[in-house]
């Protein structure tokens, strides 16, 4: 199976070896940037979730029966009224 080249060097599996080392190598990058992402993310702490926008929180209030049907169109309505003030300035009166 092998034959010595009077050099030293052995001659057959010599490609399978290296191509093993190789990908031993890649396998262990591989884990080794897993396992940084994970602590990355995980030291981060809980994810931020944005807060929903104000016709979604009364939507939601009407669905759970928090409020009626009329206060709901009432408190709707002021939501989208001319003039009203919001964290990026006026209303576009949508």
């Amino acid at each position: 199976m092998f034959r010595n080249d009077n050099y030293g060097h052995m001659n057959g599996w010599g490609w399978a070896t290296t191509v093993s080392v190789l990908l031993l190598v890649l396998l262990i990058i591989v884990v080794a940037v897993m396992v940084l992402r994970a602590t990355a993310l995980l030291s981060q702490g809980p994810m931020k979730h944005e807060r929903p926008s104000p016709d979604r929180m009364l939507a939601e209030r009407f669905a759970r029966g928090e409020i009626d049907e009329d206060e709901y169109h009432r408190r709707l309505a002021a939501l989208h009224a001319p003039g009203r003030m919001e964290k990026d300035g006026p209303s576009t009166g949508k």
